[in-house]
């Protein structure tokens, strides 16, 4: 269980990276 948890929160903060990522370069669009 603890180990699956802890993959759950490794993947969370990945998509969270990609989300951010994603969110700058929208930004980055929308101002250009």
């Amino acid at each position: 269980m603890a180990c699956s948890l802890l993959k759950l929160t490794e993947l969370d903060s990945a998509v969270s990276d990609v989300l951010f990522t994603a969110l700058q370069f929208i930004y980055i669009f929308e101002e250009s």
